[in-house]
């Protein structure tokens, strides 16, 4: 993935709702630096986890998802954080057809669920 695009800007600062002549006022800073980092977004297909093994003589078929893939988007360097879209199956859905709402998480490369070390991004199925 393309680097990310950053950029530095200076921000001016201001008193906002202050009626002009009613009262005297002083601020510090007068502006402030501030870095601003580009948005991206990607689409990356859901795979399924499961968590039981299928019963004795069995396995499982492919899976049918709706729907089969979610967009990614946020800072550019946190999207690229993220490199799978997982739904945990319970191993209680094990046993048969599961039609049900599920969760899914964003994983970076190591498998770490991306929300608990640094937020920055969202995932949606539109």
């Amino acid at each position: 993935m393309a680097a990310s695009k950053e950029t530095n800007a200076k921000v001016r600062v201001s008193v906002l709702d202050v009626a002009e002549g009613t009262i005297e006022y002083s601020y510090s800073p007068r502006s402030v630096r501030v870095t601003v980092e580009a948005l991206s977004s990607r689409r990356l297909p859901v795979e399924v986890k499961y968590l039981a093994a299928p019963p004795l003589g069995y396995a499982y078929g492919d899976p049918v998802l709706s729907p089969a893939s979610v967009s990614v988007s946020g800072k550019s360097t946190e999207v690229a954080r993220v490199k799978r879209i997982v739904l945990t199956l319970p191993a209680k859905n094990a046993n048969g057809p599961v039609d049900d709402k599920f969760d899914v998480v964003a994983v970076d490369e190591p498998g770490q669920d991306c929300r608990r070390s640094k937020p920055g991004y969202e995932a949606s199925t539109a």
